[in-house]
């Protein structure tokens, strides 16, 4: 039966290769970011410098994308973060619904 140690070391390379060098951002340090925050600080949080997408005179948007197709990208206006966006980083997060009961009704 040597398939199985078989399959488990290629399912195992297939998960690191899931988080390869080249990511720049993990879900962790998107749960990090906060509105409010200078470019410096967010850079620090993740590690990396990121990609400048645009840019005006009072506003610019900076990405970090993983290899994955996943990434980040935060809006910066007069220096400080003001909105902050992903996908793929979350794909795993669950809503949370609340049940209601209904109320019996007289008639």
């Amino acid at each position: 039966m040597i398939r199985l140690p078989v399959l488990g070391l290629v399912l195992s390379l297939g998960a690191l290769s899931a988080c390869g060098p080249e990511d720049l951002i993990t879900k962790g340090e998107y749960q990090r970011l906060r509105t409010g925050l200078s470019l410096p600080e967010v850079q620090r949080i993740v590690g990396a410098p990121g990609e400048q997408l645009s840019s005006t005179a009072t506003q610019a948007v900076y990405q970090w994308k993983n290899s994955a197709a996943s990434y980040a990208s935060v809006t910066f206006v007069a220096g400080r973060a003001t909105a902050i966006t992903s996908v793929g980083l979350n794909e795993t997060a669950k809503v949370k619904t609340k049940k209601v009961k209904k109320k019996k009704t007289r008639r």
